[in-house]
């Protein structure tokens, strides 16, 4: 997994003009990036321009985890090598939060 994750820049650099790999991409970056733990809690469901919109179960984790947007977002677009979200919202769905889990 490792390996397929590390493609993931090229991969971005090749196809950035595509929405769907620029998606796709972001998708997996915030998946990476917010491990286990926070898998189990929240979801992407969208990606626009340079948002990436994540689905969280409650109020409570919407507040720890907008506290926390800066750090995510650095390691989010570091393990990228290259800035590709600029923003995080996170919306409470805890239907979409759940159906995400891994």
């Amino acid at each position: 997994m490792d390996e397929l994750f590390a493609a993931l820049p090229a991969l971005l650099q090749q196809h950035a003009d595509s929405d769907e790999i620029r998606r796709a991409v972001a998708f997996a970056a915030w998946r990476r990036t917010a491990g286990e733990h926070l898998g189990e809690h929240t979801a992407p469901i969208d990606f626009a321009e340079d948002r990436l919109t994540v689905a969280v179960v409650d109020r409570s984790w919407q507040r720890n985890l907008e506290s926390l947007s800066g750090e995510m977002l650095y390691r989010l677009n570091s393990k990228l090598g290259r800035r590709l979200v600029g923003f995080i919202e996170f919306k409470i769905d805890k239907t979409a939060a759940l159906a995400g889990r891994k």
